[in-house]
């Protein structure tokens, strides 16, 4: 699978047994992830991919408009109300299914905010389709990651995961595998593995870390 959000569950169904918790960048993220941790009784760390959105002159996202719970309707920045119009269901490739409530706004025609709001040359709608199951369940996630103990989940995975990937590249110079085959790649990458493993569990044990599984963050 060439996307990230789609090996997460067979990682996890290949395991002997669960983990209480996940902690995974933002390109695991996805409802499908979000459920199978929650049917499962795991914890998400997942970091949400709109976690540090960048400021730009756009304002045609859901996170650009102030939403009305108990109208059902989002304003949009020019006062105009995009409202509920119907719901429908999406699968994706793997058969998981989600409901998207999309909602509209038919004031658009001659709006001054048009061209920041949508990329359509001529438009008089604007439509907007939110799942609001994968909203909730992010914003669980978002909260979790911005915790004491989201913090140091986050802290040790960026060492652990991106620092092993630049050693491997960068200091032992692995760019590219020299087998062919799946069992002769599992074969390389495991060598590699055992090799970097036994040499980070050395370097603990000479600086008493060896019971150590998480390294604390620096104070501010």
């Amino acid at each position: 699978d060439r996307t990230d959000s789609g090996t997460l569950i067979p990682l996890l169904k290949s395991m002997e047994q669960p983990y209480g918790s996940v902690t995974a960048d933002a390109g695991y993220e996805s409802l499908e992830n979000y459920v199978y941790l929650q049917q499962h009784g795991m914890e998400s760390y997942i970091k949400p991919t709109n976690y540090k959105s960048k400021k730009s002159n756009w304002i045609g996202r859901k996170a650009d408009m102030q939403y009305d719970g108990q109208r059902d309707c989002f304003l949009c920045r020019n006062g105009k109300e995009l409202r509920f119009c119907g719901k429908h269901t999406e699968k994706s490739g793997t058969g998981f299914e989600k409901e998207v409530s999309r909602y509209i706004c038919t004031e658009c025609d001659g709006c001054s905010l048009r061209r920041r709001c949508s990329k359509a040359e001529q438009q008089t709608t604007k439509t907007l389709e939110v799942c609001w199951d994968f909203e909730h369940l992010r914003e669980q996630s978002r909260a979790n990651i911005t915790g004491d103990k989201g913090c140091l989940y986050r802290v040790n995975r960026s060492i652990q995961v991106e620092g092993t990937f630049g050693i491997l590249k960068e200091d032992w110079g692995f760019r590219r595998f020299l087998t062919r085959g799946r069992s002769h790649i599992l074969t390389q990458i495991g060598l590699l593995a055992f090799a970097f493993n036994i040499l980070k569990l050395c370097a603990k044990l000479q600086t008493g870390r060896g019971k150590t599984p998480l390294l604390l963050p620096k104070p501010a």
